[in-house]
């Protein structure tokens, strides 16, 4: 139950942030280790792990192309798949269509918040 994700914020062409999170689920604890300052900030969670993919409950939303799909090669086809963790708490993943690959989640609560 380790996540680790790597950000670049690119604004104009011009990196304003870059930075990992390592979070460790099973600890509850979240490392950012941020590459311009080279500082290490950590922090308790208490959120769950929630596995990568598209979950058993989801309801199929659509799908759409990155790139092109009028050249052969120059796209993907991604599906986007949504439903309920809870009665709370929502969310939508989208995913390769042929491998399944994750391309984004998103996670958000009832009132609003994402998470």
């Amino acid at each position: 139950e380790r996540v680790r994700f790597l950000v670049r914020e690119t604004v104009n062409d011009q990196t304003i942030d870059a930075y990992e999170i390592l979070v460790l689920h099973d600890k509850g604890v979240e490392y950012r280790n941020d590459f311009t300052t080279q500082q290490c900030t950590q922090r308790q969670i208490d959120r769950p792990f929630r596995p990568f993919g598209v979950p058993p409950n989801s309801t199929f939303v659509g799908e759409f192309y990155i790139g092109s799909s009028a050249v052969p090669g120059a796209g993907m086809l991604a599906s986007v798949w949504g439903g309920e963790f809870r009665e709370d708490e929502r969310f939508e993943t989208t995913v390769t269509s042929d491998a399944c690959i994750p391309v984004n989640d998103i996670f958000a609560r009832r009132d609003g918040d994402r998470i």
